[in-house]
C-alpha cells in the first residue's frame, strides 16, 4: 500500500538512521542517544521526561480509556571490560547476546572520561599448532569473548587516567558505524534497536497529525534492555499501562516463516513470553490497514521488553512489532520501508488499540 507522504517518511527515516546509528549507546550509556532523541521528542509530544533509569517517556495522547506504552530500546549489544592485563591488553564480558565473531578484529572504542580508540582482536594468523589456542580457531572451534583483546596501545595506568577501569562499556567504533544504504536497504550495527527508535519517532510525528488516539499513549525509549530489560522494568511503576507495544527487530533465519522487505511481522511468541492472543490480533489487523499486509511469526532465540513486563507480571497484555532484519546482532540489514512501515502500523495501533479491550 503506498501512501502520498511515503517518499517524505522514507526521506525521514534515513535521515534519522544516519543521526541514532553512529552513536555509542551500551546499557547504561544511552547518552549520545538522548542527545538526538530528546528534542525531537519535545517538539512532538505533550510531556516528555526521563526517569531515575535512564528511560525516556514521551506522552503522545492523553484520552480517556485504557493506557498504552509502545517501547523501543536505545541501548546497543556491547561489552564490558572484565580485566586489563599488564600490557594494558583488556579481557571483555558480553552485554547482551553479542558475538566476537559477528564483529570481527577491527577497531573499537572503550568508554572512559571520552571513547578511547583500540583494536579488538585474537593475534597473528600465521601460526602452526605451536601457538595451540589460535591454530585451533583455525581449524576446530569456534572464536569466544575468552579468545579475543581490546588493544588500546596503553598501560593500566594510562588506561587509568583516560577513566578506563574494569567495569567501563566498549562497542563498535564510530568509524565502523555509518550506515550502508543499498537502493531500499539499510545496513548497520544496532539496528537493534536504534530503528525501533526511528520508528517511534516517526510514529510521534504521524500521531501529531491525526486523528488524536482516545486512550493514554506514552511512547518509551528505554535503557539496559540487551541484559534483561532492566530499563522497562521500571516504568509501570511510574506510568499506570494497562498494555504494552515493543517495537523490535526480527531475526531472518530458516526456522521462520519471514521475508526481508517492508512488510512488518507479528509476533506471538517468543522465548520469554506468550504473547497476548486479543492485542496480536488487533495489532495484526492494525498493521494490515496502514500498510496493507502483515507477517506473523513465533521466535525461539529472542526476546523484548514487553515479553519482559508480561512474564513479570508488571502489565496485563502485551503485543510485538518487528520489522524484519538479517544478521541480527551483528552487521545488520533491514529495509528502510519496513522501519518506515512499523512507525505507520504503530500509529494506526495507537488509535484504536481501545477495540482490543471492548
Amino acid at each position: 500500500m503506498s501512501h502520498p507522504d511515503d517518499a517524505l517518511l522514507h526521506q525521514k527515516a534515513r535521515e534519522l538512521l544516519d543521526a541514532v546509528l553512529i552513536t555509542h549507546a551500551p546499557g547504561g550509556r544511552e547518552q549520545e542517544m538522548d542527545r538526538v532523541c530528546l528534542p525531537l521528542l519535545k517538539a512532538l509530544a505533550e510531556r516528555v521526561w526521563r526517569d531515575r533509569q535512564g528511560n525516556i517517556i514521551a506522552q503522545v495522547a492523553d484520552g480517556d480509556g485504557p493506557s498504552l506504552g509502545v517501547f523501543a530500546h536505545r541501548d546497543e549489544i556491547a561489552a564490558m571490560v572484565s580485566r586489563i592485563h599488564e600490557d594494558g591488553k583488556m579481557e571483555l564480558e558480553p552485554l547482551g547476546g553479542s558475538c566476537p565473531w559477528a564483529f570481527g578484529e577491527g577497531p573499537w572504542e572503550v568508554l572512559g572520561h571520552e571513547p578511547v580508540a583500540g583494536v579488538l582482536g585474537v593475534g597473528s594468523a600465521h601460526v602452526s599448532h605451536l601457538s595451540e589456542n589460535i591454530n585451533a580457531l583455525k581449524t576446530s572451534r569456534a572464536l569466544t569473548w575468552s579468545d579475543v583483546r581490546l588493544d588500546c596501545k596503553l598501560k593500566p595506568e594510562e588506561l587509568a587516567e583516560r577513566g578506563v577501569t574494569v567495569g567501563s562499556p566498549a562497542c563498535v567504533a564510530r568509524s565502523r558505524k555509518q550506515p550502508l544504504y543499498m537502493g531500499d536497504f539499510v545496513g548497520g550495527y544496532a539496528l537493534d534497536d536504534k530503528a525501533g527508535v526511528v520508528a517511534l519517532l516517526l510514529a510521534a510525528e504521524l500521531l501529531r497529525e491525526g486523528p488524536t488516539p482516545q486512550g493514554k499513549v506514552y511512547l518509551v525509549l528505554t535503557g539496559i534492555e540487551e541484559v534483561g530489560a532492566m530499563g522497562a522494568l521500571q516504568v509501570p511503576f511510574q506510568v499506570p499501562l494497562d498494555a504494552v507495544l515493543a517495537v523490535e527487530t526480527f531475526p531472518i533465519a530458516p526456522e521462520y516463516p519471514v521475508e526481508i522487505g517492508p512488510t512488518p511481522v507479528v509476533v506471538y511468541k517468543d522465548s520469554v513470553a506468550l504473547y497476548s492472543p486479543r492485542l496480536s490480533h488487533a495489532l495484526a489487523e492494525a498493521t494490515k490497514r496502514a500498510v496493507g499486509s502483515v507477517q506473523r511469526s513465533v521466535a525461539r532465540s529472542f526476546g523484548t521488553d514487553a515479553g519482559s513486563l508480561l512474564k513479570t507480571g508488571l502489565v496485563p497484555y502485551a503485543a510485538v512489532l518487528g520489522f524484519p532484519t538479517e544478521y541480527t546482532h551483528g552487521f545488520e540489514v533491514a529495509h528502510v520501508g519496513g522501519v518506515v512501515n512499523c512507525a505507520r502500523a504503530t500509529a494506526e495501533f495507537a488509535r484504536t488499540f481501545m477495540e482490543a479491550f471492548s
